[in-house]
């Protein structure tokens, strides 16, 4: 399933490891995850410039995913 998620879900499940932060976690990772910036390279068919590494890893999106090389 597709989901919509802000930011802030997408900071929780990272950095937060309280009960908000487990619940985003989850809300990510049990679908596919798309935020209003991937939503719209999409709608656009363009690129998407991220530090989500994850992302850049992922097959879903239907738009290039760029992130910065690893050092």
């Amino acid at each position: 399933m597709t989901v919509v998620v802000d930011a802030s879900v997408l900071a929780a499940a990272l950095v937060d490891s309280g009960k908000e932060g487990k619940w985003a976690e989850s809300a990510v990772t049990e679908g596919y995850p798309a935020g209003p910036e991937l939503v719209l390279a999409e709608a656009l068919d363009c690129p998407l410039v991220t530090l989500g590494r994850k992302l850049g890893q992922s097959s879903g999106p239907r738009c290039k995913i760029i992130v910065p090389p690893r050092s």
